[in-house]
């Protein structure tokens, strides 16, 4: 498998990880924290990445934490090392974090934001 093939590859489609997806895109659209726009790529664009904000160089993924084979480990880890040598910053975090431990996910997006200088558009977030 080449690594164009490996970077483009969707994680397993787990409807509890789409919930996870739904659930974390509610708190970080439309600028809500600290006014910074993430977006929410089409699962078909390349990577895949669940969400992205430009401006703090920043990748979120939610991925299902029962998903533990060795290919997708593999795709994992080529995903994240792409990302990180095209700048970007890539913040993961498993589906069962994102739908029961809320507070800890937004504070590390916060805190990847924050290392980014971004903290200075709202405090209200």
């Amino acid at each position: 498998m080449n690594e164009e093939s490996l970077l483009s590859r969707p994680y397993p489609d787990c409807a509890d990880t789409v919930r996870a997806q739904d659930r974390l895109w509610e708190q970080l659209r439309d600028g809500r924290l600290w006014g910074v726009e993430f977006h929410r790529p089409a699962l078909d664009e390349i990577d895949s990445i669940c969400f992205f904000a430009p401006e703090a160089q920043l990748v979120v993924e939610v991925n299902n934490p029962q998903a533990d084979d060795e290919m997708l480990r593999t795709i994992l880890h080529q995903r994240y090392r792409h990302l990180k040598s095209s700048g970007l910053r890539v913040v993961r975090f498993d589906s069962d974090e994102v739908m029961f431990n809320m507070t800890y996910v937004m504070g590390m997006i916060r805190y990847s934001i924050h290392q980014q200088g971004l903290n200075r558009i709202r405090s209200d977030s």
